[in-house]
C-alpha cells in the first residue's frame, strides 16, 4: 500500500512538470491567430423606405382646433393619395394636445401665467418599398402650404431587408 501511493504521487508529479514545462514553453510562441476589430462597408440599394412628417394647428377654442386639424389631415390624406400612395401605407398617429400660456412677471417676480390657446399636432408615417415615389413626394410636399397646411416634414430613413 505503501508503494501504491508513493507510486501515484510520482506519476502525480511527473504529469504536472509535463504540462508546467508545455506552458512555459509555448509562452513565447503565441497562437497564429489574427482577431480583427473594425469597420467595413458595403454598397447597396435600399428596398424600405421609412418617411414622417407633421401638422399642427393653434386656436384659443379647443374644438375649433381640432376641426382645423381634421380638415388638415384630410387635405395631407388626399394629397398623398393623389401622389399614387396607397393608404394602407399611411399611418397617422394621435392627436397631441398642449395648451399655450404667457407667463407674466412683475419687477422680476413671477405672478402667474395668460391662456394663450390649444396646439394641436398630428404625424404622419409612411412605410413603402416603391422608394422612388416616397422620395420623390418628400421633395415636393410643400406643396401643402399654398393648400393652408404647414406641413413638417423629417428626412427619410432607408432600410434593407
Amino acid at each position: 500500500m505503501k508503494h501504491a501511493s508513493s507510486l501515484i504521487f510520482g506519476i502525480s508529479i511527473i504529469i504536472a512538470a509535463f504540462f508546467l514545462g508545455n506552458a512555459y514553453k509555448d509562452r513565447a510562441n503565441p497562437p497564429k491567430i489574427i482577431t480583427v476589430t473594425g469597420l467595413g462597408n458595403e454598397n447597396f440599394t435600399s428596398d424600405l423606405i421609412v418617411w414622417e412628417g407633421y401638422f399642427s394647428t393653434f386656436n384659443t377654442n379647443l374644438k375649433a382646433a381640432f376641426e382645423q386639424l381634421n380638415t388638415d389631415k384630410e387635405i395631407v390624406k388626399n394629397y398623398l393619395l393623389s401622389k399614387g400612395i396607397p393608404e394602407a401605407n399611411i399611418i397617422f398617429n394621435s392627436v397631441q394636445t398642449a395648451e399655450q400660456r404667457d407667463n407674466k412677471y412683475d419687477n422680476g417676480n413671477y405672478i402667474g401665467s395668460v391662456f394663450r390657446g390649444y396646439s394641436l399636432t398630428q404625424s404622419v408615417k409612411i412605410e413603402s418599398n416603391d422608394v422612388k415615389l416616397i422620395e420623390e413626394v418628400a421633395r415636393e410636399i410643400t406643396e401643402l402650404l399654398n393648400k393652408g397646411v404647414q406641413f413638417n416634414s423629417s428626412p427619410p430613413r432607408y432600410y434593407y431587408t
